[in-house]
């Protein structure tokens, strides 16, 4: 039997005692709890998007500095994506250094395109005047595709 203080559960129906103030939310329901872990992993593969997106559009506008926060953040968050781009931007800006180590984890992370992360090791190897590690991580974008032609060239360029 319900009295004048119970409030109704918009979200999975419960009656329960309190005030206009008791909490909408009621965590008795399997209904609801999906609901809010939904909610949850919406709003984190969003965060994980936004940062992409943003990161993407600063490197899309040759802005390569300014791009480079936002894609550290997406591939903290496990976007496989942004190992490529942020390996690039930091080429751009002269952090050959920070390239060749964004490439190096995202050869260890899965879903990543290995071949372009070895041939954009390799450049900035080259850039920073290691040829030998240039060499040798054109010959694994190589190895990973042996019709991308790209790296071929490269690496022929590496053994001048």
């Amino acid at each position: 039997m319900s009295n004048e203080n119970d409030v109704f559960c918009l979200y999975c129906g419960h009656l329960g005692g309190g005030t206009v103030n008791w909490e909408p939310v009621c965590f008795s329901s399997k209904k609801t709890l999906t609901l809010l872990v939904g909610a949850v992993l919406c709003c984190v593969l969003y965060a994980q998007t936004a940062n992409l997106t943003q990161g993407e559009e600063y490197f899309k506008d040759d802005q390569p500095e300014q791009a480079i926060p936002y894609l550290k953040k997406a591939v903290a968050e496990g976007n496989s994506k942004a190992y490529i781009y942020l390996s690039i931007a930091y080429y751009q800006v002269g952090k050959y250094q920070e390239s060749m180590d964004i490439c190096t984890a995202g050869m260890k992370a899965s879903g990543t395109d290995k071949k372009k992360l070895a041939y954009n090791a390799g450049n900035s190897a080259f850039a920073s005047g290691d040829y030998a590690a240039a060499e040798a991580w054109y010959t694994t974008a190589i190895t990973a595709s042996p019709v991308y032609a790209e790296p071929v060239l490269n690496r022929a360029n590496a053994r001048l």
